[in-house]
């Protein structure tokens, strides 16, 4: 894989010798540093928020409900974050599971 990255990178930059390229390669902006980067890690930590979300409401419901039928548990895990922390708030409010979810 390196040798076709390689191979490209000359063809890219054909004006250029070796060392020019290489010298390129260590002035480019850190990893970090990228929005490609910082953009990955922010879908990453919205992810895990939204699993985090759905995690804890699972257990709030299963200790005010009881066991979650099919239907609730796949309306769980389609739910956006918005949606989870809503019906985090709701369910002290909620006479059943069906009132506070829905059913689809």
């Amino acid at each position: 894989m390196l040798d076709v990255f390689l191979s490209w990178l000359m063809e890219r930059h054909k004006g250029r010798t070796f060392e020019e390229i290489m010298r390129m390669l260590q002035v480019l902006t850190p990893l970090e540093e990228t929005v490609a980067y910082q953009q990955l890690v922010g879908i990453g930590k919205k992810e895990g928020r939204q699993e985090e979300a759905r995690a804890i409401l699972r257990k709030q419901l299963g200790r005010r409900f009881g066991r979650l039928p099919a239907w609730a548990a796949t309306r769980l895990e389609r739910a956006e974050t918005a949606q989870l922390e809503a019906w985090a708030e709701e369910i002290f409010d909620a006479a059943s599971l069906e009132e506070l979810l829905g059913r689809e």
